[in-house]
């Protein structure tokens, strides 16, 4: 899948797709814009490798460390669809990406802004989320193997077993709601 989509426009399409996906879904996530839609490309999990293959395996070696960096290779350089800019302008289509990670880290207030902003809109209703699944983090395993098994959803959360109250008020809040 690639990931969520806002309602259609009509039935040529949709307003905006968000892809957390990228490479797999990529190419699906814009055939379903409308015209002036949008493709928000915010992730690329299916360029890597998932725990079936040669990263968690306990007697991985030098070898298969390489595999993985070829598989990711391959991924990024040939497996991964493109989109020619003149597609782009004559389909009135526009693809925009960013990493949370890096965004963030350039620029702290923002990130705080926008997090006070999220909050107030999930306690007010504004903003519906996805159940959240805690994990302990003592099983960390666990939730990877959750996590690359592509079944999931919502986000899944590794709880340390000393977790302060302000964090623990959080996850009762925000972490245990009913998907709606």
């Amino acid at each position: 899948g690639g990931g969520g989509s806002s309602s259609s426009s009509s039935n040529s399409g949709y307003a905006a797709v968000f892809d957390a996906n990228g490479g797999a879904s990529f190419a699906r996530s814009y055939e379903l814009l409308a015209p002036q839609g949008r493709l928000v490309v915010y992730g690329m999990h299916t360029l890597l490798p998932t725990s079936e293959s040669w990263l968690h395996a306990n007697h991985c070696s030098l070898l298969c460390g390489l595999q993985a960096l070829l598989y990711m290779g391959y991924n990024y350089y040939i497996a991964s669809p493109s989109i020619n800019p003149a597609t782009m302008v004559t389909a009135n289509k526009s693809v925009m990406g960013f990493n949370l990670s890096f965004l963030f880290e350039a620029d702290v207030a923002l990130f705080r802004r926008i997090a006070l902003r999220m909050l107030a809109m999930l306690r007010d209703g504004t903003l519906r989320v996805p159940a959240v699944r805690t994990v302990p983090l003592a099983n960390v395993r666990h939730a990877h193997t959750l996590i690359e098994s592509g079944a999931t959803v919502g986000k899944i959360v590794l709880v340390p077993a000393h977790t302060d109250a302000a964090t623990r008020a959080l996850l009762d809040e925000f972490g245990h709601k009913p998907q709606q």
